[in-house]
């Protein structure tokens, strides 16, 4: 049975630093961010500003919501050229 195991390891095109969980989580989060980004290009947002304002609507009371809201209505916008 060990043979097989290493067989198998040696055979396969995933290199073994490519395997490793945090490698895996960096890159499942780089995909999920270049998707975020290209979903939000049109709406003219970053992926970090529709996160604040997700986090901003789920607790609207609180003071350091009101300071985000204010500081996002404050921020420059990218011009439409």
């Amino acid at each position: 049975m060990r043979e097989s195991r290493s067989r198998s390891v040696e055979t396969s095109p995933v290199l073994p630093s490519h395997r490793v969980p945090a490698h895996l989580a960096r890159r499942f989060h780089q995909i999920c961010l270049g998707v975020t980004a290209e979903i939000l290009v049109h709406e003219d947002l970053t992926p970090l500003d529709w996160g604040v304002m997700a986090a901003v609507l789920e607790q609207p009371g609180t003071p350091s919501a009101c300071a985000v809201g204010c500081a996002l209505h404050c921020l420059p916008r990218k011009s439409a050229c």
